[in-house]
């Protein structure tokens, strides 16, 4: 059976990757799961699963998962994400029923077991006029493919929030889809690349995206696709600062390119 949909997981935890996919099988829409990263299973992986042994930085990783998909559609998601029942053929029946290519689906945000208020996950976080950022969001792949794919200056997170942006940027929309459950399960007593990410690559999606306000006053003429009344954020950019760069793919598992990163 022909795979219509490729969820692509850059992952050192090998013990999460069975609960994941067994979360998954209750859809009926054809799918492959590719996890990659450093640290191989020790136990046998289904048929429609990969791992793509690669010790390059988690953001890498990542670009080598959606690379090697095959599905004609594709989510990211992280290693602690369990799927509510039927979760992708909800986002693939969504995303058809838009009549558009140009769309990213979301799934709904949980957090151990607990639905979460979408008006969090915003550019800037639970301000709901900024642009929504999508949660083991549904893309076409040739739109991806369009975009640039993953930008090599990010290590490890926040990668996804610029690729919407950039979706936006062309005239794309995103939309959350009721039904689609993506819960979080997190552990408190491990390190989590988020907390890493967040002091690593916000201050990179922020470059890409942003301006002061004393930086507005001086470029008003330039497109601004919304305005924060704080201050401490300031104006969000209709049109990226800089180009997009995309990673090269000579040595693409092996070396890693752009800012060096870690997993925790």
């Amino acid at each position: 059976m022909t795979t219509k949909i490729s969820i692509y997981i850059p992952t050192n935890r090998p013990q999460y990757w069975m609960r994941l996919y067994r979360s998954l099988l209750t859809n009926v829409t054809p799918f492959e799961v590719i996890f990659v990263g450093p640290v191989s299973s020790k136990f046998a992986l289904p048929e429609n699963v990969r791992h793509i042994n690669s010790s390059v930085k988690p953001a890498q990783c990542a670009e080598i998962g959606f690379r090697a998909s095959e599905g004609e559609f594709c989510v990211f998601a992280l290693d602690d994400i369990v799927f509510g029942e039927r979760a992708l053929d909800i986002l693939y029946t969504r995303f058809l029923q838009m009549g558009r290519d140009d769309i990213v689906i979301s799934c709904e945000p949980w957090l151990n077991g607990e639905m979460l208020d979408t008006r969090r996950y915003r550019f800037w976080d639970r301000d709901i006029n900024s642009p929504m950022t999508p949660i083991c969001g549904l893309y076409k792949k040739s739109v991806m493919e369009s975009l640039g794919g993953i930008d090599k200056n990010f290590i490890c997170s926040f990668w996804d929030i610029d690729l919407a942006m950039r979706l936006f940027e062309t005239g794309g929309t995103g939309q959350f889809c009721p039904g689609a459950v993506a819960n979080e399960i997190v552990d408190d007593n491990e390190n989590r690349l988020c907390s890493y990410g967040y002091k690593v690559d916000r201050p990179t999606l922020d470059s890409l995206w942003t301006l002061t306000q004393k930086e507005y006053k001086r470029q008003r003429d330039l497109p601004i696709t919304y305005i924060n009344a704080k201050k401490v954020n300031g104006v969000i950019r209709k049109n990226r600062i800089k180009p997009v760069e995309s990673f090269s793919s000579e040595n693409i598992c092996k070396v890693s390119q752009g800012p060096k990163g870690k997993w925790l």
